[in-house]
């Protein structure tokens, strides 16, 4: 059928009512549908291209279709009454109609009941769209869902103008790629209406902005899903990274050289509770601070350098600091004060005070 519609270079109004009708058609596995509204049509149009048109406009381009035989269409006659499309004859080449009973069923050529029953609904398993860095960004909607919560809602909404009526299903379908339900869409919706509404779309607007915030449940876990395994993707990544850098280390290194590091890197960071806490972290660290402060060198030479200038100097036992023996008396203040070493700090006390204090101390015994 597309190949015969190519040379009539069909445009505006009847490109996208044909495109309706194929996948009203296509979509549903049929050549043939007798239960076909205008409305219907103008809904696909409106969801697939986005655009609104007349139910007057709808009928003229089924009418010129009908003309180029590339399909089949009977109006409706009659208030209640259906149109019938179908696929031109033309293009049935080989293809037969499945008999139906009255009720429209396909009649089957088995009467052993089938593997699911025809009373279960189970809804399909929704596909995730992915942004550009791969996380999960929203849930395909199903058209059929929209159709389902805007015939389930209140009748206020039902009756708005065919403009503003897709203006709601277009709010309906942002909340149900964003992982929210039907009947959770459905629950907002049809809760209990103010006296008078003046402005319905305002109003669903503000009940699904308020009553669902952020993400649904059929996209929450899945996001979740995600980003736990990014972070688990992530701390690998470190873990692979720094076992990388302590294998390079150790091989450019003896195991004096590593303890000087340490010792080093303890001088330069004193705190606790720093890098060195852990010796394969505080190893891995010192050498990244000697690569950062000697760029031009190799790792060995630039650890070599780097020791050079931040490893500290041993004292010797002579220069060490002292406590002074002699000085001013901690009690009068006077000169003459001698270490007690009786005294828990070591304290510089005057032969006369100390006299004094011991007389005190016997006569309190």
């Amino acid at each position: 059928m597309l190949d015969a519609a190519g040379p009539l270079g069909l445009t505006g109004a009847r490109d996208h009512v044909l495109a309706a009708v194929l996948r009203l058609l296509c979509g549903w596995s049929r050549i043939r549908d007798d239960q076909v509204r205008i409305q219907q049509i103008s809904d696909v149009i409106a969801e697939h291209a986005g655009t609104q048109l007349d139910p007057k406009t709808i009928g003229r381009a089924l009418r010129d279709l009908n003309r180029a035989e590339l399909i089949i269409y009977l109006p409706a006659r009659g208030r209640g009454r259906c149109a019938t499309i179908a696929i031109h004859a033309r293009f049935l080449d080989g293809i037969g109609e499945l008999a139906r009973d009255t009720a429209g069923r396909v009649i089957t050529f088995s009467r052993r009941r089938p593997y699911i029953p025809k009373g279960v609904n189970n809804p399909p398993t929704p596909r995730i769209r992915t942004d550009t860095s791969g996380r999960p960004a929203g849930v395909e909607i199903i058209p059929n869902d929209v159709r389902r919560v805007l015939a389930r809602i209140p009748a206020v909404y039902r009756h708005l103008p065919s403009r503003v009526r897709w203006c709601l299903g277009r709010e309906i379908r942002r909340y149900l790629s964003r992982g929210w339900t039907t009947d959770q869409v459905i629950a907002i919706l049809a809760a209990p209406m103010p006296g008078t509404v003046a402005r319905p779309l305002l109003l669903a607007r503000w009940r699904l902005a308020h009553n669902m915030i952020g993400t649904g449940p059929l996209l929450t876990p899945v996001q979740r899903a995600w980003d736990d395994a990014q972070t688990a993707a992530q701390r690998t990544a470190t873990a692979d990274e720094q076992h990388r850098r302590i294998d390079q280390l150790r091989s450019v290194t003896t195991e004096s050289v590593r303890g000087r590091m340490l010792v080093a890197l303890r001088a330069r960071l004193p705190h606790r509770d720093g890098p060195h806490a852990d010796e394969t972290r505080a190893l891995v660290h010192a050498a990244r601070m000697a690569s950062r402060e000697h760029p031009d060198h190799d790792l060995a030479a630039a650890i070599d350098r780097w020791l050079a200038h931040h490893l500290p100097k041993p004292t010797s036992p002579d220069q060490s600091a002292t406590a002074p023996e002699h000085g001013d008396c901690v009690a009068c203040g006077g000169t003459g004060g001698v270490v007690r070493e009786e005294l828990p700090l070591r304290s510089l006390v005057c032969d006369a005070c100390w006299s004094a204090d011991q007389d005190l101390a016997s006569a309190a015994a």
